[in-house]
């Protein structure tokens, strides 16, 4: 979290946001305060002495935590280095427009992350990258619409409470039609649109 990353003077070069599933909203723009330190450039992890020189506060931190890092005995097993990450993933999964879902929910409640910023998530988000000839924002509209949500509940099994799962095996079970109305795309980027004006709002009613 942020004191930490100011009180250790953590480098923001090996900082990224990470969002967790609790901060994916229906067509609200996931934002988080905290960070992930990903130890990894072009995909391929830093050398321990890269870091010791580049990223000096980054390495003391990680070194004060290394008992706790090396505790990871499948990491190590792997032949992995004692600070890396056990599934790291393809830096470009994170750097492109994707729709980002809970992976536990009680409804449809599908976002869109523009790539703008280069979230990153933990495994209790999930996220869906759109092919070339389907526009990603008529996409969100399918998916959050009342059919789609009413189709998914008729394939995942439900859990207490009326959550359900939102696994890969079930998502691929949901068609979409070929085509969207041409419509769908404007009405989705306005809702879009709004729901981040609310969420600049300041509404504690107190202040």
């Amino acid at each position: 979290d942020s004191e930490v990353i100011t009180e250790y003077g953590l480098e923001d070069e090996l900082l990224n946001p990470v969002l967790k599933g609790r901060d994916i909203e229906k067509y609200l723009p996931p934002s988080t305060d905290l960070r992930v330190i990903y130890p990894y450039s072009d995909n391929d992890v830093i050398e321990k002495e890269q870091l010791k020189s580049k990223f000096p506060n980054t390495w003391e931190y990680l070194k004060e935590n290394e008992e706790k890092l090396r505790s990871r005995q499948y990491v190590l097993d792997s032949g992995k280095e004692w600070y890396e990450l056990w599934c790291e993933r393809k830096e470009e999964i994170y750097q492109n427009p994707k729709i980002l879902l809970p992976e536990i929910s009680d409804g449809n409640h599908f976002t869109a992350d523009t790539g703008e910023v280069n979230n990153y998530f933990n495994t209790k988000v999930k996220s869906i990258r759109t092919v070339e000839e389907y526009n990603l924002k008529a996409l969100l509209g399918l998916l959050n619409s009342d059919l789609l949500e009413f189709v998914y509940r008729g394939i995942a099994p439900p859990k207490r409470g009326g959550f359900r799962a939102y696994k890969t095996g079930f998502l691929n079970e949901i068609l979409v039609p070929p085509e969207s109305p041409p419509e769908l795309d404007e009405l989705v980027d306005e809702v879009l649109k709004r729901n981040r004006q609310r969420a600049a709002l300041n509404l504690a009613i107190m202040d």
